[in-house]
């Protein structure tokens, strides 16, 4: 929520901010009711939704300090390459991709380490889910767990933070946070809380560039509401203006300085902590207005009014559903219209509705003018907005009336969930990769990988496999679609550290299938498991390698 009307609900008599009635309470049914739809939504997705691995890349630097061989991999997305320069001298490992920070790693290893499944992946989202519920709970008096239902039933924003392949569980969470800390900034007397807050929201700024530069596209909105929130508190209290100045010169240098920080740190071959920062193709310089009604249409759009949009990261069979996300689109247009326009509201609160509803729309425009901003974890990023302005509009309307506006939005997003079972088994029978990663997964583990180098080529695999197989292993991620010269490398590691080469690729990977008629002809081909499986594993032995004197060739089969 931007800090427009948040005076009227908070303020007592005399300046003094009231508890609002039944705000932090846990009520004992609703929170078991919260607990067991969570357990519910989780068992769903380890059934139901396969793994994308695109899921599992922000947690790649903690895969790289829990394994001693990660080493090894020094081909695509090396463990050497996470580590970067500090003021020059200092080596820290702040990426978990070439755009992607290390935060992510830091914030999931307790988890991890007590836990290392991908389903405690996915409750990371979770748990992002219920401090949102928090948070929106305590802004607006509603009682938490109802808030966390709300949240959880809500397919597209609930389904990306659960399967999180932005990420974006973070960022959300981080904008809402700052709102609160805003608000309370404004009302709050005491000097030391108030920079207490105001460092901390600058802190939860700057860790949010850390974590993605997709930050970018909140900038707008938090830019408004850090500027309407520092307005209010300037007007609430004239004559304390010297020293609110100063504290919103803490909240911006506590932004400012940690993400400066990290982005002046250099990788080991002296280039920048994101080198998309310097390329081409970073998020600002593809802003292109021309043609923004079209892509708006084509690539947002259909996002934001299918509530199966969400899905298709996870699922490569699903139906659309345009009805149903039309009518959740018209149902929560309405509510908020009708915050907007409830005469018997005081003008502010109708007012901050609708500036959030503005920035919702203001964000998903600049997220349409950004040329590769397709995905819905990409127009997520604009929800934060959409939440608060609903959220105060059903503070505004008479509660049967914001009750039943809910309840017929949830409606229309529950079929979604019960089409998961179909989905996966439609995705089982076209062999989509997905569907058969984490069961690949599982038995390269069963098989053993204390005497085998496991070499993925291809985008996917290695990323579950390097997270969560044995201490043991070495797994190397290869791309001979870009570069089939990498084989005959992790050929070569395979002999240094004598042990079996294990290849895994999709049955159609063509650049495998030369190298190995080449060089080691006489290699059977397995199929991955599961009944129609497309990945395909080919396992080398030692004993070959090592009395192999041949010089291996560089990709594919000579001339």
């Amino acid at each position: 929520m931007t800090a427009v009307g948040t005076a009227a609900p908070w303020i007592g008599p005399r300046g003094r901010a009231p508890a609002v009635r039944g705000v932090p309470v846990w009520k004992r049914g609703t929170t078991w009711l919260a607990v067991a739809l969570a357990a519910g939504m989780l068992l769903l997705f380890r059934s139901y939704v396969p793994l994308n691995m695109d899921e599992l890349v922000e947690y790649q630097t903690l895969a790289c300090l829990t394994h001693p061989f990660s080493g090894e991999n020094t081909f695509n997305c090396p463990c050497a390459g996470f580590y970067l320069r500090v003021f020059g001298h200092l080596r820290l490992p702040l990426l978990s991709y070439d755009y992607i920070g290390s935060l992510s790693s830091l914030l999931y290893a307790p988890l991890y380490f007590v836990w290392p499944s991908p389903v405690s992946a996915r409750l990371d989202g979770v748990i992002a889910l219920a401090i949102q519920a928090l948070v929106l709970g305590r802004m607006f008096g509603f009682r938490p767990a109802v808030v966390f239902c709300c949240l959880l039933l809500f397919v597209p924003y609930a389904f990306v933070h659960i399967a999180d392949t932005g990420p974006v569980a973070f960022q959300t969470t981080a904008m809402l946070l700052v709102a609160y800390l805003l608000r309370r900034w404004i009302l709050v007397r005491r000097r030391a809380r108030r920079a207490a807050m105001a460092a901390a929201a600058g802190l939860l700024i700057a860790l949010a560039c850390w974590v993605k530069p997709t930050v970018f596209f909140i900038s707008l909105g938090l830019a408004v509401t850090l500027l309407t929130g520092g307005g209010l508190a300037l007007a609430r209290r004239r004559g304390d203006r010297a020293r609110r100045l100063l504290e919103a010169a803490l909240l911006t240098a506590a932004a400012a300085g940690p993400a400066l920080l990290i982005y002046q740190a250099r990788r080991p071959d002296g280039g920048p902590y994101l080198p998309v920062l310097t390329a081409p193709d970073f998020v600002p310089s593809q802003i292109v207005f021309a043609g923004l009604a079209d892509r708006f249409r084509a690539n947002i759009l259909p996002l934001v009014a299918n509530p199966m949009g969400a899905v298709a990261s996870c699922f490569d069979v699903h139906p659309e559903l345009p009805v149903l996300g039309i009518a959740a689109l018209a149902v929560g247009i309405g509510l908020l219209l009708a915050g907007a326009c409830w005469r018997g509201a005081p003008r502010r609160h109708r007012a901050e509705v609708i500036l959030n509803a503005a920035l919702f729309a203001g964000t998903l425009l600049l997220i349409a003018t950004n040329l590769y901003a397709k995905s819905m974890h990409h127009a997520v990023l604009a929800y934060p907005f959409a939440l608060l302005a609903a959220a105060r509009s059903l503070r505004l309307l008479p509660r049967p009336v914001g009750a039943a506006a809910l309840a017929g939005f949830l409606a229309l997003q529950a079929p979604v969930f019960a089409l998961f079972p179909a989905m996966a088994a439609a995705s089982r029978a076209a062999a989509a990769p997905k569907a058969f990663a984490a069961p690949l997964n599982d038995e390269l583990s069963r098989r053993g990988d204390a005497d085998t180098v496991v070499a993925c080529a291809d985008w996917g695999i290695y990323f579950i496999k390097a997270l969560y197989g044995p201490r043991e292993q070495v797994v190397l991620s290869l791309r001979p679609v870009d570069d089939p010269g990498q084989l005959p490398g992790a050929a070569a590691v395979a002999r240094r550290l004598h042990r079996d080469l294990t290849l895994v690729a999709l049955r159609n990977n063509a650049e495998v299938r030369a190298w190995l008629r080449a060089a080691h002809p006489d290699v059977p081909e397995e199929a991955g498991p599961g009944a129609g499986s497309p990945w395909r594993i080919w396992r080398i032995p030692r004993r070959e390698l090592e009395a192999d004197a041949r010089p291996l060739p560089a990709g594919g089969p000579p001339p």
